[in-house]
């Protein structure tokens, strides 16, 4: 910068600097050391104040000192005091609540940081045993051995396992996922393809599993509570103390605490101007933190990193690996700057995300149990009728029926699937005729077990065969192979490899055998709930990628092409720009894009008039380039896209998955096993065997006598006035023809049940019926219930029976009677007090 404006700045920070150590003397003897030293952020200030004297005395401003003033890492001792606007967080109530988070997952990110450390350093390790001066290759690529005279000098890859520092830098670069296949591709040419191995590992135990630990570090720390009602107390205590403060209250020289922040520049006076090496730069303050923000999303870092590493004074030819230490800079920066800060976002958006949820849920009013109540109803809800294929008739139809139903059978299927999928993967380009002819036999002997298959189970299911989906996709699997072979037999065309990628499709089959397996079973369901909400983020995606595309075209369609807009990546039209914007969305070298767009090139023209023979408006062989100049709100645009479509957007799409992980994660202490609701199916298919739904309210009964503990009774002394108070509790509706539904009984055990193993649910009753599956439903429900009718049919048998015996009374004394009144032989006696009984 000019030496007028350095001279200026050094004055203003000298002044700013005076202003400090004197609110900071103020406010001792005002407080006093004791109250002073109470508040955290005093001392803060105290600890800044301190770091600007020492920088002053050490490296004195122009203007007092004859001598040139010194320059070297004293002067990063500036920086600290851009750290006083953490200050803010006294009276920002969100600020200092995240600024609380943070402080309280220091331990845990401290235990974290050690972690990595270790696992880096092992990986190191391993790489210099393995790689050390392996990746030295000549003028054609080929790798140079150590026996060779031209081994040192062949050319070495700056991402390297040499050296311990190196190796360092080369396994984080590959744990931030930066380039790090090409790393892969060089250790391989050096040492085999079994150096892949190495990086596998690496990626996915580096990658995929510590950096998301990482990030579950920070949300466990978002879920932590806060005091509020402390908070608040406090803040009246500082706010009365800070009343009493003289030099609160005069408030001079808080405005021109903003120029300080561009003492962070003089950092990096020792850089070159990096405009020739990479696009990114320091020489001003919003290209620094342009540039901090792109190795932020670890797009480019390690570019700008070794540009920095072989930085050698400004105007001057850089020199390889001049500097190693700005190469911890970098690794530093990624792990506070990108690790840290750029998780946190992520942490605070799925925080959000599920601070709406709960509002919007409803369920912030309820106990853990009735949470889980409601959870158990969600599930038993998710149940359906299955239906039972019965064995036919036909004697061979009967013994085809029950060799397909086997678990061997199913076992031996499942072997075929994966041997025959393992099989062609094992072909490739360049195989020997023999390997070719055997791979193709045995293929064809697959393919024929695949459609015996088919064809027994059409014999022995008939047209049931087809209700099955898995039956459905066996079925196009084995049609489409038989047309492949009928095709190429007939017109010699070949469709085989079309047909074999179909059958690779087949080894899906093996989810069937995941019902077994909790944990499997649990991420499938974690997928099935997370769809809707998937569903929805991507429409916003979409629509977020159609503005920013139509937006790219209006502003960006005449730059001229260079190396990375080029005929595939631009915004010419509509397509290739939504194309590019996507490809941007995964961080895909979006940064490198931006800078394109932003640059001119010689001879440009601002905005090109319409000209029928340039590329662009007309494209055709031989047409003319187009010249447009770049824009600077290229700069604008990209950082805007990145901020809402990658960090969030595509972290809500996280939140969503998180969302449905701990959904399906809720059942870890279900309050009843899920293998009760299966049961329950089976048995519902002995008394529904065609899965309609509805049976007789009569044949509960029936399934009440078969469903074992807690949900029936098998087993135990069973007796008709349990079942009728039975039935009173569960209060099944009844429809139209005296029928019942598979959902409300399943809904009610389930609720006796819950009620049964905590005592009570609360205020939580059984879930409303669904009105679109109430819709469909082939009957209308009608007011009653199935205990009334239950109810009922006992008074209607108590008032025969009653009848019953009315009439055999009657009759009975009836007949007496008549026998009475019958006339004697003789003359009758006179009768005193003569009485007849009767009934009624």
């Amino acid at each position: 910068m000019p030496a007028a404006m350095d001279a200026n700045l050094e004055m203003v920070n000298f002044a700013l600097s005076c202003i400090f150590v004197v609110e900071m003397v103020m406010k001792m003897f005002g407080l006093g050391l004791r109250l002073y030293a109470r508040d955290r952020f005093n001392l803060f200030d105290a600890f800044i104040v301190t770091m600007g004297l020492l920088e002053t005395i050490a490296s004195p401003p122009s203007f007092m000192s004859k001598n040139q003033p010194k320059k070297g890492a004293v002067s990063a001792l500036r920086s600290f005091r851009l750290f006083r606007v953490f200050k803010l967080a006294r009276d920002w109530k969100s600020l200092r609540e995240l600024l609380e988070m943070i402080a309280r997952a220091v331990a845990s990110i401290t235990n974290f940081a050690v972690l990595l450390f270790l696992f880096i350093y092992i990986y190191a390790l391993i790489g210099v045993q393995f790689f050390g001066n392996t990746m030295r290759f000549d003028v054609d690529g080929y790798p140079t051995p150590f026996t060779l005279e031209g081994f040192w000098d062949g050319t070495v890859p700056r991402n390297n396992f040499d050296t311990l520092l190196w190796a360092v830098v080369t396994v984080f670069q590959v744990i931030t996922g930066e380039n790090w296949n090409e790393i892969m591709y060089d250790t391989i040419r050096g040492n085999g393809k079994f150096a892949c191995i190495y990086f596998i590992t690496l990626v996915v135990l580096g990658n995929f599993v510590l950096m998301n630990l990482f990030l579950a570090l920070l949300l466990d720390n978002f879920g932590a509570d806060d005091e509020e009602q402390i908070k608040e107390k406090q803040e009246e205590t500082k706010k009365l103390a800070a009343k009493m403060s003289v030099m609160k209250s005069s408030g001079k020289g808080k405005s021109l605490k903003s120029l300080r922040s561009l003492r962070g520049l003089r950092t990096f006076r020792p850089l070159p101007d990096w405009e020739p090496v990479v696009p990114q730069n320091f020489n001003n303050v919003g290209m620094a933190m342009l540039t901090f923000f792109e190795i932020s999303t670890t797009e480019g870092w390690a570019s700008v990193m070794v540009a920095a590493i072989d930085s050698n004074g400004i105007g001057m030819q850089p020199i390889r690996d001049n500097n190693m230490n700005w190469a911890l800079f970098f690794v530093a920066f990624i792990m506070v700057g990108s690790f840290f800060v750029v998780n946190l976002f992520v942490g605070v958006i799925i925080d959000n995300f599920n601070r709406m949820k709960a509002a919007l849920g409803g369920d912030f009013m309820l106990t853990p149990e009735q949470k889980k109540w409601i959870e158990a109803q969600k599930a038993a809800s998710r149940v359906g009728p299955v239906r039972i294929m019965k064995p036919p008739q036909h004697p061979l139809r009967r013994f085809l029926f029950y060799a397909v139903k086997a678990k061997r059978f199913e076992w031996f299927i499942m072997i075929c699937i994966i041997v025959n999928t393992f099989l062609m993967a094992g072909q490739y380009f360049g195989e020997s005729t023999m390997q070719a002819y055997v791979i193709n036999i045995v293929n064809e002997f697959f393919a024929a077990v695949f459609t015996v298959e088919a064809v027994i189970k059409l014999t022995a299911f008939s047209w049931e065969y087809f209700e099955d989906q898995w039956n459905q996709f066996d079925f196009f699997v084995v049609l489409g192979t038989l047309l492949s072979v009928i095709v190429e037999m007939f017109t010699g065309a070949s469709v085989r490899s079309l047909a074999m990628l179909v059958r690779v499709f087949r080894v899906t089959r093996i989810l069937r055998l995941v019902k077994a397996s909790k944990s499997i079973r649990q991420i499938l369901l974690t997928l099935y709930i997370a769809l809707p909400g998937l569903s929805n983020i991507t429409s916003i995606l979409f629509l977020m990628l159609f503005i920013y595309s139509t937006m790219g075209v209006q502003l960006f369609a005449k730059i001229a092409l260079n190396d990375n807009i080029d005929s595939h990546a631009n915004f010419r039209d509509f397509g290739k720009a939504f194309l590019l914007l996507l490809r941007s969305a995964t961080g895909e070298a979006w940064d490198t894009c931006m800078h394109d767009l932003a640059s001119s090139t010689p001879g440009c023209v601002d905005d090109p008039p319409y000209n029928p023979m340039m590329c662009g408006f007309n494209d055709f062989d031989g047409c003319i380039p187009l010249n447009g100049c770049g824009s600077p709100i290229a700069f604008a645009f990209f950082c805007s896209f990145t901020l809402l479509v990658t960090y969030v957007m595509l972290n809500l799409t996280i939140a969503v998955i998180l969302e449905g992980f701990s959904l399906s994660h809720e059942d870890e202490e279900p309050l009843f096993d899920q293998d009760l609701l299966e049961e329950f199916q089976v048995k519902w298919a002995d008394i529904d065997p065609k899965a309609t739904g509805f049976v007789k309210v009569d044949m509960i009964l029936q399934l009440v006598n078969t469903l074992k503990p807690p949900l029936g009774r098998y087993g135990m002394p069973f007796s008709m006035s349990y079942f009728f108070k039975f039935m009173r509790q569960l209060e099944v509706p009844l429809y139209e023809g005296e029928y019942i539904h598979f959902r409300d009984v399943l809904l009610a055990m389930t609720r006796e049940m819950v009620k049964g193993l905590t005592g009570d649910v609360g205020t939580i009753t059984q879930m409303p019926a669904d009105q679109d599956s109430a819709g469909l439903m082939s009957k209308r429900r009608i007011d009653f219930f199935a205990h009334q009718y239950f109810g009922a049919c006992r008074i209607q048998r108590q008032v025969a029976q009653w009848l019953q015996i009315k009439r055999r009374l009657e009759k009975k004394y009836m007949e007496e009677y008549k026998n009475k009144i019958k006339k004697p032989s003789g003359r009758p006696k006179k009768q005193r007090d003569a009485r007849v009984f009767t009934i009624g």
